[in-house]
């Protein structure tokens, strides 16, 4: 899932930074366009550190009693999916229509991360349990 993550990111990067290279030399491109690259860019790479923590935060929490570590695993599956969402798109939305044939590998890796969300229960189950489980703690909604 990780590796997924990372490989999008990666191919991002170098796409954006060709991209960015090109239009300054043939168009003189703004500043504010390539900023806007650069922070979707930052952004994919904040969501795939998050990811990747969620993921060492679930393994470490395999130890834990039942409730414990399903409340725990229930977190990073959320955070999980959040990410590959977040960072599916933006892949799809830097490369444009190429992006989403069956020619291009982001479609690959893109239709793999939905997958992934999907399995054990998407990312709006495992908010639903990540809130029953605080409503459960917190005792002001009782």
């Amino acid at each position: 899932m990780i590796k997924c993550l990372y490989r999008q990111c990666t191919i991002d990067d170098k796409h954006a930074t060709r991209r960015r290279q090109k239009h300054l030399e043939a168009a003189h491109m703004d500043l504010a366009f390539a900023s806007e690259e650069q922070s979707d860019a930052a952004n994919m790479k904040m969501q795939l550190e998050l990811a990747r923590s969620m993921s060492y935060y679930a393994s470490l929490k395999l130890n834990l009693p039942a409730p414990k570590r399903r409340a725990a695993l229930a977190r990073a599956q959320f955070q999980l999916g959040n990410s590959m969402r977040i960072v599916g798109q933006q892949a799809i939305q830097f490369h444009g229509g190429i992006g989403v044939t069956d020619e291009h590998m982001i479609s690959h890796y893109f239709k793999r991360l939905t997958q992934m969300e999907m399995t054990f229960g998407d990312t709006i189950h495992h908010l639903g349990e990540v809130a029953g489980r605080m409503q459960d703690s917190a005792g002001v909604f009782a």
